[in-house]
């Protein structure tokens, strides 16, 4: 109900054929939030001058509920959801790439041969299953060891364990290139094969008004940040 009010009053503050006005309430997680929306940020000041963007951080199990009664507008999560209320666009597929040590054995390489791992110590970055599942097999696969104990730790807080010589962390492509190439204690580089990979994907109510508008949004967004398609 909160959020057909909310739908009714979009309808009402429209004043524009475009709709590219007014006020977005973007919700977000911290393992994508931030770190995505500096990077989009610049074209989307430059493309929707009167558009305000409002964000919201949150678990990511708590930002459907808030979507659907209408304390978002939209949500920019990893690997969306199935639910027929939303309408969801993939933004990009997103690869995740081994940050470790400046001064790691294999710090010297421009791109990492799984087999390398053998031995060494993965610190997990994220509690989707789908991405644990596929950084499980590659630990398995490879003879890593894969540590969940540090799910759920901010971005910025595994990549100072990785300086610390904790272990090594498989984090996501933009978070790398946002805020890990400044970074002197530690380097990044990408896996030749079995790479993890996750979908960012932009959801809002299929009820919502504002469709194009939101269309038009996540294409800028996408256009900002997927260089790997």
């Amino acid at each position: 109900m909160l959020a057909e009010v909310e739908d009714i009053r979009d309808i009402a503050r429209r004043d524009d054929p475009s709709g590219l006005k007014g006020t977005v309430r973007i919700g977000v997680v911290q393992t994508v939030g931030a770190y995505v929306l500096s990077l989009a940020m610049p074209r989307m000041r430059e493309a929707f001058p009167d558009l305000r963007i409002h964000v919201g951080e949150d678990r990511l199990e708590g930002l459907p509920h808030k979507l659907s009664d209408g304390t978002h507008d939209v949500l920019l999560i990893p690997d969306g959801s199935d639910d027929p209320d939303f309408t969801r666009v993939r933004l990009m597929r997103e690869p995740l790439h081994l940050v470790l040590p400046s001064d790691h054995r294999l710090a010297g390489y421009d791109a990492i041969d799984p087999d390398w791992l053998r031995g060494e110590t993965i610190l997990s970055m994220d509690r989707n299953p789908r991405l644990h599942d596929q950084i499980a097999r590659l630990c398995s696969e490879v003879g890593a060891i894969d540590v969940q104990d540090y799910c759920g730790t901010t971005l910025d807080t595994l990549r100072q364990m990785v300086a610390a010589g904790m272990g090594l962390s498989l984090l996501p492509a933009l978070y790398v290139r946002s805020d890990v190439v400044r970074e002197k204690l530690v380097v990044a580089r990408p896996l030749t094969r079995l790479a993890p990979v996750r979908d960012l994907s932009m959801l809002w109510r299929t009820s919502s008004p504002r469709q194009a508008v939101f269309e038009t949004l996540a294409a800028t967004i996408g256009a900002s940040i997927a260089p790997w398609e």
